[in-house]
């Protein structure tokens, strides 16, 4: 093969994945996602191996959508007892 026609090949390749780069946009690596979490990176890979969040693997690295990651979170945030009847609870248990 040409040199030549190996450029017009490897052109040809980056405009393929420039023309894909949208499809990226709004996926996090597992790395990302825990930063964007404040949470662990390990903290990431057990919500994946959970099955709570979904994890794509386009290649070497995981990937999850960011979207995801929020809906978790509030999810969390929902579910979570308030802090006044967490509170209610523990002084209920202590009183005479």
């Amino acid at each position: 093969m040409r040199i030549e026609e190996q450029l017009r090949n490897i052109e040809g390749m980056l405009k393929e994945l420039l023309g894909r780069r949208d499809e990226c946009e709004g996926y996090l690596d597992v790395r990302s996602a825990a930063k964007y979490a404040s949470v662990s990176t390990d903290t990431v890979k057990r919500w994946i191996s959970e099955g709570r969040l979904e994890a794509y693997r386009p290649d070497t690295k995981l990937f999850v959508r960011k979207a995801d990651i929020d809906s978790l979170m509030e999810k969390s945030i929902l579910d979570t007892p308030n802090l006044r009847q967490i509170v209610d609870s523990v002084v209920n248990k202590i009183r005479p």
